[in-house]
Order: structure tokens, then C-alpha cells, then sequence
């Protein structure tokens, strides 16, 4: 996610060509984003969204981080330019059967990769039941 204040997301797509899959304009209407289900609006800020969910069917973490990268790294200094003066957060909901669950495993190849997002990255972990997969 890419967010500001008083700025306008359609600035990713008009200068380095990467779609949303989701984004909110400052000051506009509430509303009830299509992908996530969040309400946004009325804020000052704009935010852009690339959620890889949107375009990877795949339970590999690695798949999702790769999907982002090949995405955005091509294109860094593009989206640098319009997306300067912004914050860059990126979140993965992490879900485990294990119990005392931990994180996933990153090879250093996406860890540099991330790096040069220059984002914050979350990780939430969850314990889900079996059941709830199957």
C-alpha cells in the first residue's frame, strides 16, 4: 500500500502503468473499496493498493512477494517519482495449523528485493484450525 496525505493515487498508473487493485482518492465520498471490503473516504489521503491476492492463486508466500517485485522493480524509479513523498507499507497475513506459529522463510533474493520498496513490512501470524482449510 502506498498512502498520502493530499495525494492522488492516480499517479502510479499515469506514470509507470501499474493498475491498483484497489485505491481511494482524498476527500472522496465513503465507500466501500471492491477487493478488501474496507470502507475508506473522507480521509485526506489517497492510497493505492496492489493486493496480490488479486493476481496470484497461490498459498507460497514466495509466489505473492515474487508478483509484487516483478511488478514494481522494473519500474522503481517510475514509481519512485510518483509515489515520492509517500509512505509504503506492505502486510502479509500469515496463516498456520502449527501451533507456536511463526513467520514464513524468506530466501535473500526477496529480501533485497523488498528492501529497495524502501516499505515497512508487517507480518501478521494467525493459528487457523485444520478445519478451517479444507
Amino acid at each position: 500500500m502506498v498512502y498520502g496525505d493530499n495525494w492522488d493515487p492516480d499517479r502510479v498508473l499515469q506514470t509507470c502503468g501499474l493498475q491498483p487493485t484497489e485505491s481511494a482518492r482524498p476527500h472522496q465520498n465513503p465507500r466501500l473499496l471492491p477487493f478488501s471490503e474496507h470502507l475508506v473516504g473522507g480521509e485526506s489521503a489517497g492510497i493505492w493498493v496492489l493486493d496480490t491476492a488479486a493476481h496470484v492463486n497461490s498459498k507460497d508466500v514466495k509466489e505473492h512477494f515474487q508478483y509484487l517485485l516483478d511488478a514494481v522493480l522494473p519500474r522503481l524509479e517510475q514509481f519512485n517519482t510518483a509515489t515520492q513523498g509517500t509512505g509504503r507499507a506492505i502486510t502479509l497475513d500469515w496463516e498456520s495449523t502449527l501451533a507456536g506459529t511463526v513467520g514464513p522463510e524468506l530466501p535473500a533474493a526477496i529480501l533485497s528485493g523488498l528492501a529497495q520498496l524502501k516499505a515497512t513490512l508487517t507480518i501478521l501470524v494467525h493459528r487457523i484450525d485444520e478445519a478451517a482449510i479444507s
